[in-house]
């Protein structure tokens, strides 16, 4: 399956925020709690991103039309 990047729009800050949360609730280590991966996870909200997207800095991932990851 081919991934294509292209630059972040403005309906792509949901997908960015999914993709940062999911990553981190993924993590699988002895060095943090649930709750402290939940509270990692919920720091920010997908508003966030808005600067990074605005100043051209966000790219996402894509797989068969779907945001699969995301950089700046």
């Amino acid at each position: 399956m081919e991934v294509s990047l292209r630059l972040a729009g403005s309906g792509d800050l949901q997908a960015v925020y999914e993709i940062r949360r999911a990553a981190i609730l993924g993590i699988s280590s002895a060095e943090f709690s649930p709750a402290e991966l939940q509270a990692w996870a919920d720091k920010r909200s997908p508003e966030y991103f808005l600067p990074m997207l605005e100043q051209r800095l966000l790219v996402i991932a894509e797989r068969e039309g779907a945001a699969i990851a995301w950089g700046v």
